[in-house]
């Protein structure tokens, strides 16, 4: 290892954390790629969910739950 190595911490290369450590080029993007597409809309995929777990017959969150309630109405311990 040369000396100027040495001085710069060993040769060691810091990666940056996160995209916004990231430089920006000319073009206004990280040098790593394209930016991420955008996410879509968190209320589409929640309603979506929702619609397969009703068709599968699943729970469905803010609706009652049968089976639950009949688990908690029964006694602790059975027989005594």
């Amino acid at each position: 290892m040369s000396g100027e190595q040495r001085a710069q911490g060993r040769g060691w290369v810091r990666i940056p954390a996160s995209r916004t450590e990231q430089p920006v080029t000319a073009t206004g993007t990280a040098p790593y790629g394209p930016p991420a597409p955008a996410a879509p809309d968190p209320s589409t995929i929640y309603l979506s969910l929702l619609k397969r777990w009703r068709e599968a017959g699943r729970t469905l969150p803010g609706h009652p739950d049968e089976e639950w309630e009949r688990l908690i109405s029964q006694p602790y311990w059975p027989g005594r």
